[in-house]
C-alpha cells in the first residue's frame, strides 16, 4: 500500500514538474525586452533587438516588402544560441512614396515557443513628423549628401538607395573603412561665386566617372523650363548654359571598397552573403537582393537580362558617388547670334563672364561686360533656377532675374541677402544648402568586372530611344585587378 501511494505521489510530482518546465520555457524567451514594437526613422540603418533565452533560437521576418515587391528590411541572421542581439537592417524610406509608415513582423522561435514583435519605420526623422517635400531632386541632403543613391537619367531624380549611408557612417569609425566616406568643407568658396561654363564632364580618361550640374540635368530634359522674354524673335539661335556657384561642401563615397566587399562576401556555391556581414551593413537590402538576383542568373541569358532590367527600373543606370553642396544660380540663354554681332558687336561663343555679367551676383563685372551682358539679356530668351538658401531671399532674387532688364543694383542687394542666407550647418534644421552637382558612375561598375560589359549592354538597350540627361554610351567600365 505504501509503495502504491509512493508511486502515485511520484507521478503527481513529475506532472507538476513537467508543467513547470513548460511554463519556464515560455517565460524564459523574451524578445525586445518584452516590448511589442521596435521603431526606426526614415533614414534606416541597423536596429538591434535583444533576445533573452538559454537555448537555441531561430528568427524570421515577414511582410517586409512593398507593393512593388521591393524588400526593405532583413535580418542579420536567422538563428542563434543563448542571449544576444538580433540585428535588423532597414533601408531608407523614400519620402516620394508618400506613406506615413511601413511595418514588418519579426518572429523568434525556441523549441515550441514563438514570439513576435512589429518593426515599424516612420516617415519622419522624429516619430509623428509628416513626410518632407518630395518634389525635389534629392531628399535628406543634410544626412546623406545625396550619396549612395541611384539616379534616373530620364527624370533627373533620385532612384532609390543603393548604399545604406547610416551603415557607412558607423563603418568609417573603424580604421579599415575610414576612407570610405569623405567630406571637405570649402569655406574659401563662400566669398565669391564661381562662374561655371562646364555643366557636364567626364572626370577621367576612361569616362568611368562623370559630373553633371543638377539643374542642367533637368534643363536637358526640358523639365519645368519656362523661358522668359519670349516676345523677342530669335532666328539664328545660339544657346548658353552656365551657373554661379557658392560651394560649401564636397562629399564623396569610395565605392570601390564596397564593390570589393560584395565580391569578397558573395559565396558562389551557396549564392548567399554571410550573416551580419559588411555587405548587409553597407548596402541597402533592396539593392542587395537585386544584386544577388543578377549574380544567380549568370548562366541563363533571359533571366539575367530580366534581372538587370529590374535592377535598372528600381535604381536607375548610374550611381551617385560624389556631390557638391551649397548655393547655385543656373542660367540658360537662347540668343540670336547674327543680331548680337551686327548690332552690338558680340561675336563668337558666349562665355560666362559675358553671359552672366548682367546678373553677376557679386556685382563685380566691369562696365564693358555689364553693358554687353545687359544687351544680351534684353534680346534673349532666358531661364534661371536657384539651388539652396533661404526661400524669401531666393524669391526676391528670382524676381530680379526674371525681369526683362534686371536692375543690377537691386539684383546685387537681393543676391547678397541670398548668399548670406545660405547655411551649411551641423544642425539639419538650419542647414539649407542644396546639391549643385553630382558625380556618378555606371551601375554596372558595382558588379564583378567580368560581367560589367554584359550589364552595360542591357542597360543601353533599356534606354534606347529614350531622352536622357546622361549619355550612357560614352561611359566606361572600371578596370580591376581583383
Amino acid at each position: 500500500m505504501k509503495k502504491i501511494l509512493f508511486l502515485m505521489a511520484a507521478a503527481i510530482v513529475a506532472v507538476v514538474l513537467n508543467s513547470c518546465t513548460d511554463d519556464g520555457n515560455e517565460n524564459s524567451l523574451v524578445i525586445n525586452n518584452g516590448n511589442s514594437e521596435v521603431t526606426i526613422n526614415r533614414l534606416g540603418g541597423i536596429v538591434q533587438v535583444p533576445i533573452a533565452i538559454d537555448g537555441e533560437w531561430t528568427a524570421t521576418i515577414s511582410d517586409n516588402s512593398d507593393k512593388d515587391d521591393n524588400i526593405w528590411s532583413d535580418l542579420g541572421t536567422d538563428k542563434g544560441k543563448g542571449s544576444g542581439n538580433l540585428n535588423v537592417y532597414v533601408d531608407y524610406f523614400d519620402p516620394s512614396l508618400q506613406q506615413h509608415e511601413r511595418k514588418a513582423t519579426i518572429s523568434v522561435t525556441s523549441g515550441e515557443v514563438s514570439k513576435t514583435i512589429t518593426l515599424r519605420q516612420y516617415i519622419g526623422i522624429q516619430d509623428g513628423e509628416a513626410a518632407p517635400n518630395a518634389d525635389v531632386e534629392f531628399s535628406d541632403v543634410w544626412f546623406n549628401k545625396g550619396l549612395g543613391s541611384g539616379y534616373n537619367i530620364d527624370l533627373a531624380t533620385f532612384a532609390g538607395c543603393i548604399i545604406n549611408m547610416q551603415g557607412v557612417k558607423e563603418a568609417i569609425q573603424q580604421t579599415e573603412y575610414a576612407t570610405m566616406f569623405r567630406q571637405d568643407a570649402r569655406p574659401g568658396m563662400t566669398v565669391d561665386a564661381i562662374m561655371q561654363d562646364t555643366m557636364q564632364s567626364s572626370l577621367d580618361s576612361l569616362h568611368v566617372h562623370g559630373m553633371i550640374n543638377i539643374k542642367f540635368a533637368r534643363f536637358k530634359l526640358s523639365l519645368d523650363v519656362d523661358y522668359h522674354n519670349n516676345a523677342t524673335i530669335i532666328e539664328n539661335a545660339c544657346s548658353y548654359t552656365g551657373s554661379q556657384d557658392l560651394e560649401y561642401l564636397h562629399a564623396s563615397l569610395s565605392y570601390d571598397d564596397i564593390v570589393a566587399i560584395l565580391e569578397d562576401e558573395w559565396d558562389e556555391d551557396t549564392q548567399t552573403f554571410p550573416s551580419d556581414g559588411m555587405a548587409k551593413k553597407l548596402v541597402s537590402i533592396g539593392f542587395l537582393n537585386r544584386w544577388k538576383n543578377v549574380m544567380k542568373n549568370l548562366n541563363d541569358s533571359a533571366e539575367f537580362t530580366k534581372a538587370v532590367k529590374i535592377l535598372v527600373s528600381k535604381n536607375g543606370p548610374v550611381f551617385v558617388t560624389g556631390s557638391t553642396l551649397g548655393g547655385s544660380i543656373f542660367t540658360a540663354i537662347e540668343y540670336d547670334s547674327l543680331f548680337m554681332a551686327e548690332k552690338y558687336g558680340v561675336y563668337g561663343a558666349v562665355k560666362a563672364n559675358l553671359a552672366l555679367s548682367a546678373i553677376q551676383i557679386t556685382g563685380t563685372a566691369g562696365a564693358g561686360y555689364g553693358t554687353e551682358g545687359s544687351r544680351l539679356w534684353e534680346n534673349s530668351h532666358y531661364y534661371c533656377a536657384i539651388t539652396g538658401g533661404d526661400r524669401n531671399s531666393y524669391n526676391a532674387m528670382l524676381e530680379q532675374l526674371n525681369s526683362n532688364r534686371p536692375d543690377r543694383e537691386k539684383l546685387k542687394v537681393a543676391a547678397q541677402q541670398w548668399m548670406q542666407s545660405i547655411r551649411s550647418s551641423d544642425n539639419q534644421k538650419s542647414d539649407n544648402t542644396g546639391i549643385i552637382s553630382i558625380e556618378y558612375t555606371g551601375i554596372w561598375n558595382l558588379f564583378p568586372f567580368e560581367i560589367s560589359d554584359r550589364i552595360k549592354q542591357i542597360v543601353l538597350d533599356y534606354y534606347k530611344d529614350k531622352r536622357t540627361c546622361i549619355d550612357l554610351e560614352d561611359m566606361g567600365i572600371m578596370m580591376t585587378n581583383r
